[in-house]
């Protein structure tokens, strides 16, 4: 299983983690927020190139990311009780698609 996890630390120190099925872990940044992590920590980090302000290309950018490196399951503690997730806490990749897709969707809406 490759795992994402989303980061709702304050500060974060990116977006989310990748945490590979041999437990190597890649951050995922944005543009605008990139902070100073400690050597040794992450495998790789990848800067998506979008603000953090720019939600849609972001979350774009982030869901095509996940996707080239093979994410099948995604850990968002806001979720975890919404009774999609499984009894880990994990959304399924196809499900945490769906969800930010509404989500760009209602973003784009004129009011």
């Amino acid at each position: 299983m490759i795992t994402y996890h989303l980061d709702y630390r304050s500060p974060p120190s990116g977006l989310g983690t990748i945490t590979l099925e041999n437990k190597d872990m890649i951050l995922i940044q944005c543009q605008d927020e990139q902070t100073e992590v400690k050597d040794g920590i992450y495998s790789d980090i990848i800067v998506l190139n979008h603000d953090f302000e720019d939600f849609i290309n972001l979350r774009k950018a982030e869901i095509m990311t996940l996707l080239a490196h093979g994410v099948t399951h995604v850990y968002d503690a806001e979720e975890w009780d919404s009774g999609i997730t499984d009894k880990d806490g994990y959304l399924h990749i196809r499900d945490y698609i769906d969800i930010m897709l509404k989500e760009l969707n209602a973003a784009t809406q004129i009011p």
